[in-house]
């Protein structure tokens, strides 16, 4: 193996969100919580149980481990306990632990290999919450794991079963690679510049098979570690949301515990509220602006017809407008308030999706603050 391109402890973790509640409103939410992004029948999920039949899947086909999210162990609508953000494991059916453990050993690269995850449903506010995590632990019985090629993320993915494509959330996902950097490593990323962008350009190759890749967006350093964001927000039809994290520091590993779990699993669900309220509004934008141009035209096309020559002659005598005439305004008077009701309907959605991106926006800020 090329060292330059070996990592230690590789995490996968998938943060996927979906509606539950079309309604959105908890008695026990805060002030600032979230309104449903410009629900309707027409575009409301069917099924609300959607996220934890795909896990299921996942761990079953995709995986082939022995764990499943089902009513022994997974609280349903009706039995969760009360509050605006929930833990939907039963207590006490999993080793009193908050989340569904699996594991599975293979054989990569002639390697073997211990693999850990676990699945950690929610409900926050009107959403359920899926976090799932697939990895190779940093230690096993006290002993520290070996590095492994970037290729074992195609270990972490089969058949690109974590991908939107296949888990098709209402409220998209967020798929989080994390991975230690070696000492040499560390010292290759001082030296050149473009050693992390090539690294993350590994993994994500080896992470995604078969199918483009997103673009690359934009690289900052969080809470100490280097991280690169993958993922136009701009192309909705391809979007694909991937970070990679690069950890190398000791501030990363005090923030990125389990108590802070669920932080970021809030903070992940707020940008994606944000994200698809404003490809809604930019969809109802172009529908206003349709309509708008419709109106218009119709008003103009009204008035120039009753404004001919012979009409306007006809009415200086006091003759008034013919029958046809009388029929065709008849018409448009009947025809128009309707539309001015849709019309102002579309932009109390247009208003509606601006305040949920703002009480979003908010919110993501302050849970970024608190974290």
């Amino acid at each position: 193996m090329n060292q330059n391109s070996t990592i230690y402890a590789p995490n996968v973790h998938l943060f996927a969100f979906h509606l539950w509640d079309a309604l959105g409103f908890d008695s026990n939410s805060p002030v600032n919580s979230q309104q449903p992004a410009l629900t309707s029948s027409s575009n409301s999920p069917v099924n609300p149980e959607h996220l934890w039949q795909k896990c299921n899947e996942i761990l079953k086909n995709n995986l082939k481990v022995d764990a499943e999210l089902n009513s022994s162990n997974l609280y349903s609508a009706q039995t969760a306990p009360p509050g605006w953000r929930v833990n939907l494991i039963v207590e006490n059916s999993v080793n009193d632990l908050a989340f569904l453990p699996f594991e599975k050993n293979i054989e990569h690269d002639s390697q073997p290999i211990f693999l850990q995850g676990f699945a950690q449903p929610q409900r926050i506010d009107d959403s359920y919450a899926l976090g799932f995590n697939i990895s190779i632990p940093e230690k096993i019985d006290g002993i520290k794991t070996s590095n492994v090629d970037v290729s074992i993320f195609q270990e972490l993915n089969p058949d690109n079963c974590l991908l939107p494509n296949f888990v098709n959330s209402y409220f998209g996902q967020t798929l989080l690679l994390t991975a230690w950097l070696s000492a040499e490593q560390n010292q290759e990323m001082r030296q050149d510049e473009h050693f992390l962008k090539s690294l993350a350009q590994q993994c994500l190759e080896k992470f995604i098979s078969g199918q483009n890749l997103p673009t690359f967006y934009r690289q900052s350093e969080l809470f100490g570690s280097p991280i690169l964001e993958y993922g136009n927000p701009n192309q909705q039809a391809s979007y694909c949301h991937i970070l990679i994290w690069f950890l190398n520091s000791p501030a990363t590993n005090e923030i990125w515990d389990a108590a802070r779990y669920s932080d970021f699993m809030e903070l992940f669900l707020y940008r994606n509220k944000i994200l698809r309220a404003f490809w809604e509004s930019r969809a109802y934008y172009r529908k206003i602006r349709e309509e708008y141009e419709k109106i218009e035209r119709d008003i103009d096309n009204t008035f120039k017809y009753l404004q001919r020559d012979q009409a306007q002659q006809r009415q200086s005598k006091g003759a008034g407008l013919k029958q046809k005439e009388l029929e065709y305004l008849k018409g448009q008077m009947i025809e128009m308030p309707p539309r001015a009701v849709k019309y102002a309907r579309m932009l109390i959605d247009l208003e509606f999706g601006e305040n949920t991106i703002a009480i979003n926006a908010q919110n993501y800020q302050n849970k970024l603050n608190q974290i």
